[in-house]
């Protein structure tokens, strides 16, 4: 079986997709399997599709794609939806994962949560899963981790490797103004992994560049609580990580969150933050306890994508006789007629302009 998955083999720190990339490649080798990140062969049995915007970090998108399943209509089309437009902060996401889930024969989802996001906001697609992320426990484990004796500061940690702030910058500076009072002082500790910026400001707390490998694992044991204020998360995988090295979790009650921390820490929201902070100090001997439980692990989630790629792959045959040459001459002019490129700048352009009359009018209101 030969698959292709659209994203370059990175061996450096970077987001949750890449990593998800090289676990899975790996899986597969190991299976015996060939995995490929182009579309060079002609014998490609299913085309991985994890970053498939034109405008994401991948090596070919999804209508390199759509045109090579033109050209062999027997390969499979699967795309994992990672992300969505109210966590990133955009407006070409949503648009474009409904045009790549008109190519896609099947989708896997990474939380719930984004299922449902992507339901009400009515992407139409053929079958799918919904399959948690998971850390690779050969690495994120509680093996030599640390355990709070309730003397000295309880040391919280979080890591990041995106720069869109809107993650938890405000619980962040929240903690670190905090951190400038003696009475939190003398209670807690806050080291920040990642990307440093002027748009957040940290002036009570510890910030180190992007860690990767054994040196993030290592930071983070060092550390009693994680501290996961990311806003409508689809999965992300920092607070997997620091809940598979046994650190218990302090979480915003937003995105995909819930489900995967539920039972795990203490939950808050933007009004309450403070008194959870508290409560995870009181109780932190309980919820370390219950951290032994935590199941968001890479053997899971790889025997997953397995099961569902073999799953597809012994159908295939059916799935396909149907598939008619007019139809996919319809879909080959489709393709080329329609420049993306164009569309975005085009919404991109309108969204300035709607600004600018907003700006206009309440300039005349206060006039």
């Amino acid at each position: 079986m030969k698959i292709s998955i659209n994203l370059p083999y990175i061996d450096k720190p970077f987001g949750g997709g890449h990593r998800f990339v090289v676990a899975l490649r790996e899986f597969l080798i190991n299976k015996s399997h060939e995995v490929v990140n182009h579309l060079q062969d002609s014998d490609i049995d299913l085309i991985l599709l994890v970053s498939p915007l034109y405008f994401q970090v991948n090596s070919y998108n999804y209508l390199k794609a759509a045109a090579y399943k033109l050209k062999h209509p027997r390969t499979i089309i699967v795309h994992r939806v990672n992300t969505t437009d109210i966590g990133r902060g955009s407006h070409e996401v949503d648009f474009g994962f409904q045009e790549v889930s008109k190519w896609a024969d099947y989708t896997i989802f990474i939380s719930e949560w984004v299922h449902k996001y992507y339901k009400e906001n009515g992407l139409e697609y053929k079958k799918y899963s919904v399959i948690h992320n998971g850390a690779d426990t050969r690495l994120f484990n509680s093996s030599g981790g640390t355990t709070w004796n309730g003397k000295g500061p309880l040391r919280i940690v979080s890591h990041l490797w995106s720069t869109n702030f809107r993650k938890g910058k405000d619980v962040y500076e929240k903690l670190d103004r905090l951190l400038a009072d003696s009475f939190y002082q003398e209670r807690f500790q806050f080291t920040y992994i990642g990307q440093k910026s002027q748009k957040i400001k940290l002036k009570n707390s510890r910030w180190l560049e992007p860690l990767y490998g054994d040196d993030l694992v290592d930071e983070i044991k060092r550390h009693h609580t994680y501290l996961a204020p990311f806003t409508f998360e689809a999965a992300g995988m920092s607070h997997i990580e620091g809940a598979s090295c046994g650190l218990p979790l302090l979480y915003r009650n937003s995105g995909a969150l819930p489900e995967y921390c539920d039972g795990f820490g203490v939950i808050f929201d933007e009004n309450n933050f403070v008194q959870k902070l508290e409560k995870i100090y009181q109780e932190y001997s309980y919820w370390k306890s219950q951290m032994s439980k935590y199941s968001e692990t890479s053997d899971k989630m790889l025997a997953s994508y397995y099961e569902v790629i073999i799953q597809l792959l012994s159908t295939r045959s059916e799935q396909f006789q149907k598939t008619d040459s007019l139809t996919l001459k319809l879909l080959s002019l489709k393709i080329k007629s329609f420049n993306y490129k164009i569309y975005f700048l085009y919404k991109k352009i309108r969204k300035k302009i709607l600004k600018f009359l907003i700006s206009s009018k309440r300039l005349l209101i206060k006039k």
